[in-house]
């Protein structure tokens, strides 16, 4: 096992770097001479929720969110197999939306407490 000494080190990483530089000029040439950031990364900005974010706010699980998008009740956007929602679409979705649920609920809620179906099984065992 042979080690590196320090110049041969520096040499590399010299080598490294530079490559590094002509890619950057490269990237910035492609994008007109200014550093803008890829359409992919600008998704992920502070105005997105991902799946978890937007769960935790409407405190509805991660089956119910996919039934919204299902529905096309709430808007996405999919990354490299994630899911991300505008904060701004779900602000929407809420005033829309979240006071027929919240309603459905309460109603379900109502009616289970009501005619609750009698679920024991006979059985013909003494006791």
């Amino acid at each position: 096992m042979e080690l590196l000494d320090r110049r041969t080190f520096e040499d590399c990483m010299r080598q490294v770097f530079s490559r590094l530089d002509r890619q950057d000029e490269m990237l910035s040439a492609m994008h007109g001479g200014v550093h803008e950031k890829p359409q992919g990364i600008a998704l992920l900005e502070d105005d997105t929720m991902d799946n978890q974010d937007v769960c935790m706010l409407l405190h509805v699980s991660k089956r119910t969110l996919q039934r919204y998008r299902s529905d096309g009740l709430l808007p996405y956007r999919m990354h490299r197999h994630k899911t991300y929602y505008r904060r701004s679409d779900v602000e929407l979705f809420i005033s829309t939306h979240m006071r027929e649920i919240l309603r459905d609920r309460e109603q379900g809620k109502a009616s289970d407490g009501k005619s609750k179906p009698n679920n024991k099984r006979k059985t013909n065992r003494k006791k």
